[in-house]
């Protein structure tokens, strides 16, 4: 955090410097210091998407109608990249659901995916579904039960650390590990780093 207020200190009206503080404050807890934050971003730079995404990921209910006209509104900028169309359609899609309007959230998020999608493959990064299926079966076959067994057994080895800190949450892909890390992260006494992606070797 340091580093983003020495940013404001130096350039008060620098929204993502604002936006930055928000995320962080958000991921340790204090979200009502985040709202500010990201207020101040929104206030200096209207047309920063990830400002809005983060308003509306975590401060949805505070939204007004006005707010929700703003974000509709960036997807009329031309210089626009897909994947900050990708995230006006995300945040959309979220306070679309928060107000129980499924059709218009579906809209938003299919939307959302499609630009994301577009960015991936503008960048060379196409999902392969075989590829994928190699990767959950190495996986599989690494932390299988007598893999556990041996940890539990120590195995000679020095298991982990003797302290509460870090905490490492792992899981297959799509298992509810960044759910799980999200839900601890928003205790005060704890921080998230997020996700980590790791590469195994047999």
């Amino acid at each position: 955090m340091q580093a983003f207020r020495e940013a404001i200190r130096l350039d008060p009206d620098f929204a993502p410097a604002h936006n930055g503080l928000g995320q962080t404050l958000a991921e340790i807890g204090r979200l009502d210091e985040a709202y500010d934050c990201f207020r101040k971003a929104t206030a200096c730079d209207p047309k920063l998407v990830s400002a809005w995404y983060n308003l509306a990921a975590h401060h949805r209910k505070r939204l007004t109608t006005e707010d929700i006209q703003q974000i509709k509104a960036l997807l009329n900028t031309p210089w626009l990249k897909p994947t900050s169309q990708a995230g006006v359609y995300y945040a959309l899609g979220g306070i679309f659901d928060a107000e129980r309007e499924f059709a218009a959230a579906t809209l938003a998020l299919n939307a959302a995916n499609q630009q994301q999608q577009l960015a991936w493959t503008r960048r060379g990064e196409v999902y392969e579904t075989a590829e994928h299926q190699v990767f959950v079966d190495r996986i599989i076959d690494t932390f299988d039960a007598d893999w556990f067994n041996r940890v539990a057994a120590g195995d000679g080895n020095q298991w982990g650390l003797d302290t509460d800190v870090p905490v490492l949450i792992v899981g297959m892909p799509r298992s509810g590990t960044t759910l799980t890390e999200q839900i601890i992260a928003s205790h005060p006494a704890a921080y998230g780093l997020r996700s980590r992606r790791v590469e195994l070797r047999a």
